[in-house]
């Protein structure tokens, strides 16, 4: 059974783009039904963090592909927000994720203030994204370079292979 990303649940802000019940119960399902072997994630943006959980806790054996840097960086691709495109040099537990977002149109940088307010959801969602990936039996990646920066964030690189 393949499952499709869903709708975003509503009130969850930055949370509700890596928890879904909804997905969950679908995966639960599947599991029930199927009793695979392998559950293998290709991602979890508006999917669900617990999907590495919920295998594990079937017998499961899982794999995470990993195809850019949604484990370590809410923007996906490491790059810092306002227009200068600088690479960020990972979350530093959330932290500069929550520096990074922008707001308004303008897409500057947050103000110190501002992120300080908004810094709770990012240390969680780091701390729930980062554990979800870090669960899986085995990670593949695309590059040498993606398994590097993992493990820079803590990622096991003994689980982690490059394809």
């Amino acid at each position: 059974m393949r499952l499709v990303r869903g709708a975003r649940p509503r009130g969850l802000g930055v949370l509700g783009g890596i928890i879904n019940p909804a997905v969950d119960a679908l995966l639960e399902q599947a599991i029930h039904e199927h009793a695979p072997d392998l559950v293998h994630i290709q991602h979890t943006l508006q999917l669900s963090a617990r999907l590495t959980s919920i295998g594990i806790q079937a017998g499961a054996a899982v794999a995470a592909s990993v195809h850019d840097y949604w484990p370590i960086c809410q923007r996906i691709d490491l790059r810092r927000a306002g227009g200068d495109g600088e690479t960020c040099h990972g979350p530093r537990a959330g932290v500069r994720c929550a520096m990074c977002v922008s707001h308004g149109q303008t897409g500057s940088l947050a103000t110190p203030l501002k992120a300080a307010a908004r810094l709770g959801p990012y240390l969680l969602r780091t701390q729930v994204v980062q554990g979800c990936y870090a669960r899986a039996h085995r990670i593949t990646c695309p590059a040498a370079d993606v398994v590097r920066r993992l493990a820079n964030q803590g990622f096991d690189a003994a689980r982690m292979v490059v394809v």
